[in-house]
């Protein structure tokens, strides 16, 4: 990367302007009349990154600088200037905060956070507001937490906040989520948020959320986006009840779940970090009975997705229920002469060393 000749970084440089066509030309409000002096240079890559090492030097936000901010605050939304207002966020006083937070909320926080560049201004400024600010601010984005959710953009915004949510803001949330979680959580974007509300809220303020997740869990498991909220429901079991439930649903659909795709990577997951019991559990469900002539080993091991699942419970498998694995695989030979046979094999002598 070339940089520009002369002084650019110099006060004069940066007050000097610079050309508003171009500013323009990037949408957003910059070529509008975003300022005079240093931000209207920020609309420019390289006074951009000279003011934001200028702030960040001076470990705190001029009132002259920061007053040109709030009279001009469509630099959020320009590609080089929210860089600079994300900058000022991180340096201002808490009366500069409030006092941002004031401006950002007449510009329409919804419409912000659904900004390609105005998200991450609206992430930078909850990462900064009190506890009353983000209560004001779970109301201007009341009604709007479905279609937050799965925007490419507000979801960030949305798991900035979720965090620092009052428990009776959360469950808001969560009411305006009711019937939309397997929507959401196969959607690209809106799993994201899901797996961040399971992952920080504690309580039972995710309980509506929860039962939904686990009614379709099948469903979910399926997914490529689903399969990681059920993947978390198992790692932060919120509530008792949620493993049980999910580990009935791995034993009687074992053998489809660990040969679909996605399926096979929540089982996975599952056992990894499955208690000693569970890990039994999930052994026996594979191995079958001694009786069973087809368990749900032969279809699994033999199968693309379904072997890593095999090999994984003959790496933590130990004791009786590696025993029962070694076993139901020796009354299958074929297992080891297909085409999964060598990765099966290395997993057996690999743990037995």
């Amino acid at each position: 990367m070339r940089w520009p000749a002369g002084e650019w970084w110099s006060a004069e440089a940066l007050s000097g302007g610079v050309d508003r066509g171009e500013a323009g030309s990037r949408g957003g409000d910059a070529g509008s009349g975003i300022g005079s002096g240093k931000l209207l240079a920020a609309t420019s890559q390289w006074h951009s990154r000279a003011l934001q090492a200028e702030i960040q030097n001076a470990g705190c936000v001029s009132g002259q600088l920061f007053q040109d901010f709030l009279a001009n605050p469509g630099l959020c939304d320009d590609i080089f200037g929210n860089y600079v207002v994300q900058k000022l966020l991180q340096y201002a006083n808490a009366l500069q905060i409030k006092q941002a937070f004031d401006a950002l909320k007449a510009r329409d926080l919804g419409r912000l956070s659904r900004h390609q560049f105005g998200c991450r201004v609206v992430q930078a400024l909850v990462d900064r507001l009190d506890k009353d600010d983000i209560v004001l601010f779970c109301a201007f984005v009341k009604g709007q937490i479905p279609e937050l959710t799965a925007h490419p953009s507000a979801n960030h915004v949305l798991q900035r906040l979720l965090p620092k949510m009052p428990q009776l803001q959360l469950q808001a949330v969560v009411t305006e989520l009711r019937g939309k979680v397997v929507e959401l959580g196969c959607d690209l974007h809106g799993c994201r948020v899901l797996q961040r509300m399971v992952e920080t809220c504690k309580g039972d303020v995710l309980s509506p959320m929860l039962d939904e997740v686990l009614e379709n869990a099948e469903e979910l498991c399926e997914s490529q986006n689903g399969n990681f909220v059920v993947q978390f429901v198992w790692l932060f079991e919120r509530r008792r009840k949620d493993r049980a439930c999910l580990m009935s649903l791995f034993e009687s659909r074992l053998a489809h779940l660990s040969c679909n795709k996605y399926g096979s990577n929540v089982v996975e997951r599952a056992f990894t970090f499955g208690s000693g019991v569970e890990q039994e559990r999930f052994v026996r469900a594979m191995v079958g009975s001694p009786a069973d002539l087809d368990p749900p080993l032969v279809a699994a091991a033999s199968h693309a997705y379904g072997n890593f699942v095999v090999r994984r419970m003959l790496e933590f498998s130990t004791g009786v229920a590696r025993r029962a694995l070694l076993h139901q695989m020796g009354r299958h030979p074929s297992l080891l002469a297909g085409p999964y046979g060598r990765f099966l094999l290395a997993a057996i002598e690999g743990t037995s060393k």
